[in-house]
């Protein structure tokens, strides 16, 4: 694996009152892959300052963490039906607001 990280200043959206962005990049990628695989090629970007190559360990770290909790939000959405069982709660909430008020 190959790790750079650099400061970048972003600038600011038309408009925005809010002026440039500093971040920082952190740019991964492997050197050589496993046969049949592609290279990981990474380009990320945060507010958190890395300096060194720990920091973009631990930024590495944080990334492939992230998608561990998009998979379960993902299982919960659909495994789980949270969305159906949320709409379904709030049907039932006005429907009794709706008898309470007759």
């Amino acid at each position: 694996m190959e790790v750079r990280c650099h400061q970048v200043t972003l600038p600011a959206k038309g408009g925005s009152a809010e002026g440039p962005a500093k971040v920082s990049a952190v740019h991964v990628r492997e050197i050589a892959s496993p046969k049949g695989a592609d290279r990981v090629d990474w380009f990320l970007l945060t507010t958190v300052e890395v300096t060194s190559f720990q920091e973009a360990e631990q930024i590495l770290e944080y990334y492939t963490l992230r998608w561990c909790v998009e998979d379960i939000f993902r299982e919960l959405k659909t495994g789980c039906r949270v969305k159906k069982l949320r709409m379904q709660q709030a049907q039932n909430s006005a429907i009794r607001e709706l008898r309470w008020k007759r």
